[in-house]
């Protein structure tokens, strides 16, 4: 028993080296994308040679606190095997995960995109920390995903809101005051 784990040992060693330093890859890929969009959001300047590929929206929603809030969402489809990697920046709610893998299923039904063959990144940048009480960004993003995988541009000066379900209908929204109020303190 004790010859087989030394054998073993240097395969597991290496395939956990092998992990370690993917994961190390994607934490730096993405940090550094979020320090970028962060800078953007606040009204910093990122050259466009920086977000090739990446388009953006505009999503308003509520906080646990009751206020409205503008976040913007970035999105970038490349070749993959059905994946959808988020990151937020500062730290942005739990909702959003179901709601980007929702969004992008939805998106591939509308757009007839085969998502099978490609993985989406998604960053979602806000001014401050924010706790969203609902996942109100789906139809947002979903329309989002389906201007990505189209290539077709989205009008800026336009927010949505609404949580999309699996079938693609968007539910009941709520908070449409404090959503409203963002929107117009936001232009």
């Amino acid at each position: 028993m004790g010859k087989k784990v030394t054998v073993a040992l240097p395969s597991i060693l290496a395939v956990s080296l092998g992990l370690n330093l993917f994961l190390a890859y994607l934490v730096f890929y993405y940090r550094e994308r979020a320090r970028l969009l962060e800078s953007s959001a606040q009204g910093g300047a990122v050259s466009s040679a920086t977000l090739v590929g990446w388009n953006w929206m505009n999503v308003v929603a509520v906080t646990n606190d009751g206020e409205g809030v503008v976040l913007r969402v970035y999105a970038k489809i490349e070749n993959g095997s059905g994946r959808v990697y988020m990151a937020t920046t500062p730290r942005v709610g739990i909702y959003l995960q179901s709601s980007a893998e929702t969004a992008y299923k939805v998106a591939s039904r509308l757009s007839a995109f085969n998502i099978n063959y490609h993985n989406v990144s998604l960053v979602v940048a806000a001014n401050f920390t924010v706790d969203v009480v609902e996942p109100s960004a789906g139809a947002s993003i979903s329309i989002l995903l389906v201007s990505v995988m189209m290539g077709k541009p989205i009008n800026a000066s336009v927010m949505m809101t609404g949580t999309v379900e699996p079938d693609g209908t968007v539910r009941k929204v709520g908070g449409i005051v404090e959503k409203a109020a963002a929107a117009e303190a936001f232009h």
